[in-house]
């Protein structure tokens, strides 16, 4: 196994992240302790807003706790459901972001840092569009490039994610979003467009079901299908995350978590800079004070008491670790004039800021980001 890898689950497990659960070297499932649930909340909830809010035609969400593994039967109920309520309007899309799904299909070639993509029990987050037959390519080209764009902008480094080429499997066609790694190639979504004809293998009773009137005439939409699983994403993520670097005022190396800010489990957290004991019951009551006003514009802050009087360089590394973004360090001049230094965790840099400033810049910090 790569050292990156190592590293990765060294630092998930220190830091509560991701635990995978392995048998007979194979990942079966993964177990989230506090930040890496707080991850994939994230992640499903920027996957929900791509795949319903943001969206030119409506999209219904749909649940369903079994899936049966026939493709047209697991969907037959959302599509007559969305069918009726936009009326024979099409495009429309139904979208599930957890659909538990067991995969059977194990290939030995995998490479052992592919296994860790790759797990037998997984969350699956399907988006199914139905179009008109004349629109579907259109569409599936359409919903590629979407699709690569919305895991470039989460990245660290976008240039990792790229579709692979367009292949057949009879009448349908798919490709794969990847991302390339230090050992190799990872598929982390699969985007197809079943035309009309794969209706055709159903009973004619059937297809008539799946009809759907546009001016006077009854036609079968094409349908654009795009699945990931969630245990992916949130690896992926984590890989994608850890940067280690040789930091250039002191020549020591840097390790961190450069989550996007949208994905950080915690956007901000404190820490008290002072180097005696006078003060600081202050500053931790005004620390408090701050958080909460934070939390209450629904601003996800790790505030601990024990943890912001520690050493600032030690806090700052650990925060680092843990992917948070912004850091507001508390002085004890900080109650005499107001002013904080809120630190970045890509520039290394504080800002000087009023605290009256700390909860409206921290909301533009993160606006539309």
């Amino acid at each position: 196994m790569s050292n990156f890898i190592t590293k990765i689950l060294r630092i998930s497990e220190q830091y509560s992240f991701i635990k995978p659960i392995i048998k007979e070297d194979r990942v079966v499932s993964f177990e989230y302790g506090p930040l890496g649930e707080l991850l994939c909340q994230n992640i499903t909830n920027e996957w929900n807003i791509s795949n319903m809010i943001v969206r030119d035609n409506p999209a219904f969400a749909f649940y369903r706790s079994v899936d049966s593994g026939n493709f047209f039967e697991s969907i037959k109920t959302p599509f007559m459901e969305a069918r009726r309520i936009t009326q024979n309007s099409l495009p429309f899309s139904i979208t599930c972001s957890r659909i538990p799904k067991a995969h059977s299909e194990y290939t030995e070639t995998l490479a052992k840092e592919s296994t860790y993509f790759r797990s037998s029990k997984t969350t699956e987050l399907k988006n199914i569009t139905f179009t008109a037959p004349e629109e579907g390519r259109q569409f599936f080209h359409f919903w590629q490039r979407q699709r690569k764009i919305w895991w470039r902008k989460f990245s660290a480094d976008p240039g990792r994610f790229f579709l692979s080429e367009i292949k057949n499997d009879g009448d349908i066609e798919y490709t794969d979003i990847q991302a390339k790694f230090e050992w190799g190639v990872e598929s982390i979504e699969r985007i197809r467009v079943l035309p009309e004809s794969s209706f055709k293998h159903l009973p004619v009773e059937d297809q008539e079901e799946w009809m759907i009137k546009v001016k006077k005439k009854k036609i079968l939409p094409n349908v654009i299908e795009s699945v990931t699983n969630l245990d992916c994403a949130a690896f992926c993520f984590l890989c994608d995350a850890f940067i280690e670097e040789t930091r250039l005022d002191t020549n020591k190396l840097r390790q961190f978590m450069k989550f996007h800010r949208k994905l950080a489990p915690y956007k901000a957290a404190f820490v008290i800079d002072t180097s005696g004991t006078s003060h600081r019951e202050d500053l931790k009551l005004l620390a408090e004070y701050l958080a909460l006003n934070i939390k209450k514009v629904g601003i996800s802050v790790l505030y601990v008491p024990l943890l912001c009087t520690n050493p600032v360089e030690e806090m700052i590394e650990y925060y680092d670790l843990l992917g948070i973004p912004f850091v507001v360090v508390l002085k004890p001049s900080t109650l005499a004039d107001g002013i904080f230094g809120l630190r970045s965790r890509e520039t290394t840099l504080q800002e000087l800021l009023n605290i009256n400033q700390l909860t409206e810049h921290l909301q533009i910090l993160l606006k539309n980001y």
